[in-house]
């Protein structure tokens, strides 16, 4: 992982296959991950070529449901996008505010 002291004060990154996890935090992702709405707390979680996406805490009314999907659809094409990658192993991201 790219050393980034702002990305390591405000988010957690952890996994087994840790130098897979280094490799796939480049810079390009790093800033992706950094520009996300905060206050959303967002949860990133992978293993293979699947991502989940999830705020913690947050309950979404169905009402909101399609807008969360679409949200949560384009933060995980972006994070392919980003890292390059269409494999990322094991890993869980999210901020810690």
């Amino acid at each position: 992982m790219t050393f980034d002291k702002e990305f390591l004060h405000r988010h957690c990154v952890r996994g087994k296959d840790k130098e897979g996890i280094k490799a796939l935090f480049s810079q390009p992702p790093i800033d992706f991950v950094k520009q996300l709405d905060r206050t959303k707390a967002w949860q990133i979680e992978g293993a293979a070529n699947k991502l989940v996406i999830y705020s913690y805490s947050r309950k979404v009314i169905p009402a909101q449901l399609k807008d969360f999907l679409q949200e949560t659809s384009s933060i995980a094409q972006s994070f392919f996008a980003y890292s390059g990658v269409t494999k990322p192993g094991v890993f869980s991201a999210s901020s810690t505010r």
